[in-house]
């Protein structure tokens, strides 16, 4: 159910990467959005774009790999969500994960509207008292083929706090339809097909 530490990291650079200003420019000009969703399909180098421009970044990221997910549904994604971050901020959510080892919870809070309702605004109220900047990878959001988990993901988005910043990587169009409205077109930022990279450079 949880993936391994070493999957929550981004992907390493090949070793015929050769590095490219003009991308990371292109997340730098974004830097002040809420969320910046990576659209192309697959060999554009979504990963390895996004990866090169976290590198630079003088605050700590999360690396959510979502394609390695095991049974993907709104549990795994919430406690894998959290694995990530406590890789990046050790201690983050213990008293979250109570509520999953309480023998009166356990079997309650795998229903999505208790996970909704409960765990997710928890994430966002310890979120946003980090007080310090911080970006959340979440990378192959293609992957994602259950309505609850876009829900839970634009809840987590529309809710937290600025010192929050969200980069999807997907193959497809996100189906969030209005409720990405709600952010605002200064808050959400797209990135697609600038990303390529000739045969010189890397493909994710």
């Amino acid at each position: 159910m949880l993936l391994p530490i070493h999957l929550l990291r981004s992907k390493p650079f090949p070793s015929f990467h050769i590095a490219r200003e003009r991308i990371v420019n292109l997340f730098v000009n974004f830097e002040h959005a809420k969320v910046i969703a990576v659209e192309a399909p697959a060999g554009y180098g979504k990963s390895v774009a996004v990866a090169e421009y976290v590198h630079t970044l003088i605050h700590p990221y999360v690396w959510l790999p979502m394609e390695l997910i095991e049974g993907l549904d709104h549990l795994t994604f919430v406690l894998n969500l959290l694995n990530a971050i406590r890789q990046t901020i050790p201690g983050f959510g213990e008293s979250i994960l109570t509520l999953f080892n309480d023998n009166n919870d356990a079997q309650n809070i795998q229903d999505a509207n208790l996970i909704r309702n409960r765990i997710v605004p928890k994430i966002i109220t310890e979120l946003a008292q980090l007080e310090r900047q911080m970006t959340i990878v979440i990378e192959d959001y293609h992957e994602v083929k259950k309505e609850i988990i876009h829900d839970l993901t634009t809840y987590l988005i529309l809710y937290s706090s600025e010192n929050i910043q969200f980069i999807i990587t997907t193959r497809e169009h996100i189906p969030w339809n209005n409720r990405s409205r709600m952010l605002g077109e200064d808050k959400m930022k797209l990135i697609t097909r600038q990303l390529y990279f000739d045969n010189l450079g890397a493909r994710c």
